[in-house]
Order: C-alpha cells, then sequence, then structure tokens
C-alpha cells in the first residue's frame, strides 16, 4: 500500500513539474438533456405515469490551456424522478460526473466519480428511453454495466498507433484498510471498415466482472451493432439472470428526411430469454426529436413484458 501511494504522489508531483504560462479565462460549456416517455404497460393493463419516465440532466464542462498542457473538468447532475432499491421515491439532483483532469501529449490522466469503460459502449441510440436495452436481458445495466458511474477513479487515456486505451482504478482503501480494487481496461479501434471495441472491469473485491466485445459497421446507410457480454454476479433490476452471457444485435436505418427505423434482439445464452425492439424516431431538429416503438421480453423464470409507448427528447 505505500510502495502504491509513493507511486500515486510521484506522478503528481510529475505533473506538477510541467512548464505553464499565462492564458485567457476557461472555456466554459452548460449542456442538459430533458426528455418524457408515455408508455402502457401489458402487465399492469395501465399506463406509467409520465414522471416515471422522464430524466433531466444538467451538466458542466470546463477547460483551461495552460502551456503544453490542458486542465478540464466536468460536474453532471441527474434531475430525474426516480425509485430507489429500497422501495422510496427520489428526486435529483445526484451527481452523475465530477472529475478533473489534465491532458498534453501523454494522454490524458483525469481523477474522480465518471462513467465506467463500459457504459452504452454498444452507443444504443434510445438509451434513456423507455426503448433501451441496458436492464433487460439484451444487455446488462447495474453500476458496472451500462448504467455504471464508479466514485474515486483515476482514469488514464490515449491513442497508440490507432488503437485507443482507457484504464482507470481505485487507489482507495475501505473502512478495514482494504484496497477496493475496482479496476477496468477499454480498449478501441477499427478492423476494415468496422468499429471494434474490447471492454472488461470488476466490482472490487467481490469477484463479480463484466466483459464486452462488439461491432459497429454501417453498409448502404445500416449501421448494425453486434456485441457478446460476460456477466458474473450482478443484479441488474431487470429480467436478466444475475449471471451468464448475452449476445445483442441491432440495426439502425436512418433516412435522409431524419427519420429512423431501430430493431434489436439479445438473448442470455443460459436461458431463453429474449428482448426484442421495434422503434421509430423522427428528428424535429438538431437537438430534438420525438420517438415511438414497443419492445417484448420473454423470461424463463419471471413475467414476460411488453412496453409501447411515445416520447420527445430536447438537448441543449
Amino acid at each position: 500500500m505505500k510502495s502504491k501511494n509513493v507511486w500515486i504522489a510521484a506522478g503528481v508531483a510529475a505533473v506538477l513539474a510541467l512548464p505553464v504560462s499565462a492564458a485567457v479565462g476557461a472555456e466554459v460549456k452548460f449542456s442538459g438533456r430533458v426528455a418524457l416517455d408515455l408508455v402502457l404497460e401489458d402487465d399492469d393493463d395501465n399506463t406509467r405515469s409520465l414522471s416515471d419516465n422522464g430524466t433531466a440532466r444538467f451538466q458542466i464542462d470546463a477547460s483551461q490551456e495552460a502551456g503544453e498542457v490542458t486542465m478540464f473538468g466536468r460536474l453532471a447532475l441527474d434531475m430525474r424522478d426516480r425509485i430507489k432499491s429500497d422501495g422510496q421515491p427520489r428526486f435529483g439532483p445526484e451527481y452523475r460526473d465530477r472529475y478533473v483532469g489534465i491532458r498534453g501529449n501523454f494522454g490524458a490522466v483525469q481523477a474522480g466519480r465518471m462513467a465506467g469503460v463500459l457504459k452504452n459502449v454498444e452507443k444504443d441510440p434510445y438509451i434513456t428511453t423507455f426503448l433501451e436495452a441496458r436492464n433487460t436481458v439484451a444487455v446488462g445495466g447495474g453500476r458496472y454495466g451500462s448504467q455504471s458511474f464508479v466514485n474515486d477513479i483515476i482514469q488514464y487515456s490515449n491513442t497508440l498507433g490507432g488503437i485507443g486505451i482507457k484504464v482507470q482504478y481505485n487507489p482507495t482503501t475501505d473502512a478495514n484498510g482494504d484496497s477496493v480494487n475496482d479496476a477496468a481496461i477499454l480498449l478501441t479501434g477499427k478492423i476494415g471498415g468496422a468499429d471494434v471495441w474490447a471492454g472488461w472491469n470488476n466490482a472490487a473485491d467481490s469477484g463479480d466482472e463484466n466483459a464486452k466485445i462488439g461491432a459497429r459497421m454501417t453498409i448502404a446507410k445500416v449501421a448494425f451493432t453486434a456485441q457478446y457480454e460476460m456477466r458474473d454476479g450482478y443484479v441488474d433490476g431487470g429480467p436478466a439472470n444475475v449471471r451468464g452471457d448475452r449476445l445483442f444485435l441491432m440495426g439502425n436505418l436512418p433516412f435522409a428526411n431524419g427519420l429512423s427505423g431501430n430493431a434489436a434482439a439479445g438473448a442470455n445464452f443460459d436461458s431463453d430469454d429474449t428482448w426484442f425492439r421495434l422503434a421509430l424516431n423522427k428528428a424535429l431538429a438538431k437537438n430534438a426529436k420525438l420517438y415511438t416503438g414497443v419492445t417484448f421480453t420473454n423470461v424463463d423464470n419471471g413475467d414476460n413484458e411488453t412496453l409501447f409507448g411515445v416520447g420527445g427528447e430536447l438537448r441543449f
């Protein structure tokens, strides 16, 4: 532990020794997202509350050039209504990202609370809507899956020889003085005309792990995505097995007028659980869209579910 802390301190000292110069004020960017869904759920024979299916986000990004390096940071807040795992209602704000970092020709180093390396690496176009694949038998969610924000992380990222690399580690100790040992790695690149990725993370010393291997290619304006996910020991909060492998397939067809269609299927290899989606979205402007669709979930152990609804999203 002492040796590890010495190396961390040495790294900080090396950054502090970099040459800097006076610069103009920091560049600050404000952004956000507001969305609402109206959803009909077949097993309840009822329409969900708008607030149960709404999301709101506010984000501040800042950067400051200082000679050969740039310091940057992000503060992002989640403002939506939600029900916690203990059944109690919760209303934001709640932290999403909260980190600060420095980048230069050596890559980028940042520290704080941030998304895990596997968060939506499959780039689901319906993420954060009722049509999303995460937390289903198609794509895992949870703290270390496609819904992850992890505290006390140090991250190094760079591109070496056309391969993107992102490494995360938690150097802190728990109440007993033991190392937390959160760790993750993601590699991205291109093979032929396809974007490819392979990543892994763990849940500290619990023995729980998650890995994703996938590829995405556009052929004649149709974007195809295939991803193989291996999960061990995570509770998703949805109709998915705690342990098992999954295959996620997705096709996205955008048309010139901004209309797009999407279909996807996923299966847990340890069972006959399946998930399907048929969806449509209409871009009203660059940052505004409407969407509608239906998802079907069929599980071996549990209740099958069909969701149908409409929604709208505005980004700013």
